[in-house]
C-alpha cells in the first residue's frame, strides 16, 4: 500500500520557470515498444524500445537511467542499439546513468536500446518489487514498471533552456497476445496504439500484456476493470474473484462520490498480480496506485477480504487528491491521505456489506500495537492516521460510524484551496466540534475513548501485556505454502497441521491480529481441509492499548486491566 514505493512509467520532463512551449501537434513524439512473438518456453530474450522525437528547436536530449536496484532485485539493462541523427555521449546508460544526444542536423532524433533483465513471476519478492525496476514475466503475460523501460528524457533548446515535448504516440510492435495496456492519461486510438496530449503525462502508466483474465463492472458513469494473472492458468476460477474484486471497486467509487461528492473519475484499472508467494511473503500484499489505475501483489494465501481492502485504499487515494485540499509537499502531512485512504477502504467496505463492522475494531487495535511497540515502523504514518481519522469518526456516545465525519470530509473539500496541513485538519475537526484534545502525535493514545461501540457491540478500553502474535509453523522458501517446520505445541500444531501440509490460502484472520482467529485453507495427504485457530504465542513484554468486547474474559489469556481514566467507580462492574 506504499504510495513512496509506488510502480509507475516515469517519463520525467524537466520545467522551466516561464511558460512551456510544445512541438506543432503534427511532430509527435513516438515511442514503439517491441515484443517477442510468443513468451511459450521461458522468459523473452529482449524488449526493444525505439524512442524518435521532432528535431524542432531541440540542441540536446538527455536521457537519465531512472530504474532502481536492489539486492534482491537486479532492475534492468540498457543498450544502446543505433542512434539516428545524433551524436552519443555514452551507450552504457546503467554504467553511466546519463547519455546525451546532439542532432547532427534538422529532423527527428531516434534512439533505439535493448532492455534485458527480467524475473519470473513466480520469483518475486512482493517486498522488494515495488522499490525496484522490473519487467516480471508469466507464462503468457508480461508486467513492466514506470522506470524499466524508459529513461527521463529531457530536451534542451538552442539557448540551454529545458522544454515541454507536445503530443505524444505511443505503439506495441510484435506482440501477438492481448491483454490490458494501462496508461491513464492516454486515449487508445487503434489497437495497440495510444495518444497523450504531452509526453509527460505518460509518466503515470503502466504496461500489463498478454492473456490476463478481466472483469469489468460500470455504474453512475464510472468504468472499472479489474485484470488478474492466474499462475496456475485456472482463468475461470480468476474470472469468479476478480468479478467479486470488480463489483465491489465500482461500488466503493460510487460511494465516495455519493457521500462526500467529486465528479466521476470516468476509467479505473487495478491490475492484480499473484506472486509465487515465496520469500516469506506467502500471505502478504502490496498496493500501489497512480493517475486511475494501481497495481497489486499479492501472494497465493491473501485472504479475499485483504485484496479487497488492497483495492478500496487505492481509489480512496484516487478520489482523494485536490478535493480535500491542494497538495503540498512541503506542507501537506502524508499521514492525513494515508490514514484517509485506510480508514475509508474499512468504513466503505462496511457500509457495502462488504466486511462486518467489528474489522474497524480489528484494523484499530493493530495500529494501536504498532503505535506502541513499533513492530512495523514503516507504517507509523497510516497507523496514526488510521486513529487519527477513527478518532473523528466517533459520536459522543462512543458510536463509530458517525455522520460527523462526512460533515467533517465535506468541510475540507469547501475549502480545498488551502493546503491539507495537520493544522489545518484539526481546526476544522475543533471548529465542528469533533475534536477538543491534544494535537501532538504522542498524544493521541490518551485520547481514544473508553469505549466503541459498531456493529451492536460495546469495545472496551484496556492496556497491558498481551501474546505476542504467532501461526506456529515456517514455510517453506522453495515450496510456497508449504509448511516446512511446526511448533511444538503452537497454534497451528494445537488445530492439526502438520510439517509438509501446504497451506493453500488464509481465508480469514492475519496481519497480527490476536483478537480473531485465522482460518487457514490447506492440503495434508491428499485430502483439502481447513482449519481455525487462535494466532497466540507466549506472552510479549511490551505494554500497550487494545479494544476488547469483554475484558474478564480477555484477562484469561492476557495480563490487562483498564487503563486509570477509563476505571468505573468501584461499585460499578466492567463487562
Amino acid at each position: 500500500m506504499k504510495r513512496s514505493v509506488s510502480i509507475f512509467l516515469m517519463i520525467v520532463v524537466m520545467l522551466g520557470l516561464g511558460g512551456f512551449d510544445t512541438a506543432r501537434a503534427d511532430d509527435l513524439v513516438r515511442i514503439e515498444l517491441r515484443f517477442p512473438d510468443t513468451l511459450a518456453g521461458g522468459a523473452p530474450a529482449e524488449f526493444q524500445v525505439r524512442i524518435t522525437v521532432p528535431g524542432d528547436r531541440l540542441a540536446a536530449l538527455e536521457l537519465r537511467d531512472m530504474s532502481r536496484r536492489t539486492p534482491d532485485c537486479p532492475g534492468v539493462d540498457y543498450d544502446v542499439l543505433s542512434v539516428v541523427n545524433a551524436d552519443i555521449t555514452a551507450h552504457d546508460l546503467r554504467r553511466d546513468g546519463r547519455v546525451d544526444l546532439v542532432p547532427r542536423g534538422p529532423g527527428p532524433v531516434e534512439i533505439t536500446y535493448r532492455v534485458s533483465a527480467v524475473l519470473r513471476a513466480d520469483d518475486v519478492s512482493i517486498n522488494n518489487v515495488l522499490a525496484c525496476s522490473v519487467v516480471i514475466v508469466g507464462a503468457d503475460n508480461i508486467f513492466i514498471d514506470r522506470r524499466a523501460m524508459f529513461p527521463a528524457l529531457r530536451p534542451v533548446d538552442e539557448t540551454g533552456e529545458p522544454f515541454r515535448f507536445g503530443e505524444a504516440e505511443v505503439r506495441l510492435i510484435g506482440w501477438a497476445g492481448t491483454g490490458p495496456v494501462v496508461f491513464p492519461s492516454a486515449e487508445q486510438v487503434a489497437p495497440s496504439i495510444w495518444h497523450l496530449d504531452h509526453l509527460d503525462d505518460l509518466r503515470f502508466s503502466y504496461l500489463a500484456a498478454g492473456r490476463w483474465t478481466a472483469s469489468p463492472h460500470r455504474s453512475r458513469g464510472n468504468s472499472v476493470a479489474v485484470y488478474g494473472w492466474p499462475l496456475d492458468g485456472d482463468h475461470a476460477a480468476a474470472a469468479a474473484a476478480l468479478g467479486d474484486v470488480s463489483d465491489m471497486a465500482g461500488r466503493v467509487l460510487d460511494y465516495l462520490e455519493t457521500a462526500w461528492g467529486g465528479e466521476g473519475i470516468g476509467g479505473y484499472s487495478a491490475l492484480l498480480l499473484q506472486t509465487g508467494g515465496r520469500h516469506g511473503e506467502f500471505a502478504a500484499f502490496t498496493a500501489t496506485a497512480q493517475g486511475n489505475a494501481q497495481a497489486m501483489f499479492y501472494g497465493p494465501g491473501v485472504a479475499p477480504a485483504a485484496l479487497r481492502i488492497g483495492v478500496a485504499h487505492e481509489i480512496a487515494h484516487i478520489w482523494a487528491p485536490g478535493r480535500l485540499g491542494s497538495p503540498n509537499p512541503d506542507a501537506t502531512s502524508h499521514w492525513i491521505g494515508e490514514g484517509l485512504a485506510d480508514f475509508a477502504s474499512y468504513r466503505v467496505l462496511i457500509e457495502l456489506g462488504a466486511l462486518e463492522p467489528s474489522a474497524l475494531l480489528d484494523r484499530a487495535n493493530v495500529a494501536l500495537q504498532n503505535r506502541q511497540i513499533a513492530h512495523t515502523p514503516e507504517l507509523a504514518d497510516y497507523d496514526y492516521g488510521f486513529l487519527a481519522w477513527l478518532r473523528l469518526d466517533t459520536g459522543a456516545d462512543g458510536a463509530l460510524l458517525s455522520p460527523g465525519l462526512d460533515a467533517f470530509v465535506r468541510a475540507l473539500i469547501d475549502g480545498h484551496d488551502a493546503p491539507i496541513t495537520a493544522e489545518r485538519f484539526w481546526s476544522t475537526a475543533m471548529r465542528l466540534g469533533l475534536w477538543r484534545g491534544e494535537t501532538d502525535k504522542a498524544q493521541l493514545e490518551q485520547t481514544m475513548p473508553c469505549q466503541l461501540r459498531t456493529g451492536g457491540e460495546d469495545y472496551n478500553l484496556v492496556e497491558g501485556r498481551w501474546p505476542r502474535y504467532a501461526l506456529g509453523w515456517e514455510l517453506s522458501d522453495e515450496q510456497p505454502g508449504m509448511i516446512a517446520r511446526i511448533v511444538e505445541d503452537g497454534p497451528a500444531a494445537r488445530a492439526g497441521l502438520q510439517a509438509s501440509d501446504r497451506i493453500l490460502r488464509l481465508k480469514s484472520g492475519g496481519f497480527g491480529n490476536i483478537h480473531r482467529p485465522v482460518t487457514a485453507e490447506f492440503i495434508s495427504g491428499d485430502e483439502r481441509r481447513s482449519a481455525s485457530f487462535l494466532p497466540r504465542g507466549e506472552m510479549g513484554p511490551q505494554v500497550y492499548l487494545q479494544y476488547v468486547e469483554d475484558v474478564e474474559v480477555t484477562r484469561l489469556w492476557a495480563d490487562i486491566a483498564p487503563p486509570a481514566r477509563c476505571r468505573p467507580p468501584a461499585n460499578q462492574a466492567v463487562r
